[in-house]
């Protein structure tokens, strides 16, 4: 019986191997797009998800945040601070993200 378990545990993990690979295979359209819309000009991860949604109608914040950080990993993109005044003159500090530019 416990044998029994333990063969359908490795299946398992056989075939999530072999989906994650298969997975990871496949071009990311979401941080291709990512890509695309940053320039050397700062954009708040809000301006981004806005530029990315026409072309990744089902991109969320979550979603273009991790893209970012992946980038960012990658060498490709920096992150940075910067000071934002909102409609009522309040500032705040916003995390931006540029291209790297070689």
């Amino acid at each position: 019986k416990a044998t029994a378990k333990l063969h359908a545990l490795e299946a398992k993990a056989e075939k999530a191997k072999l989906k994650a690979a298969e997975k990871a295979a496949q071009p990311d359209v979401l941080e291709d797009a990512v890509a695309d819309v940053l320039t050397d000009e700062p954009m708040t991860l809000a301006d981004v998800l806005a530029a990315v949604t026409p072309t990744v109608p089902d991109a969320t914040l979550g979603k273009v945040s991790n893209r970012l950080t992946k980038l960012k990993a990658a060498g490709k993109a920096t992150k940075t601070s910067i000071t934002v005044t909102n409609d009522k003159g309040t500032k705040s500090k916003k995390v931006a993200y540029t291209l790297v530019v070689d």
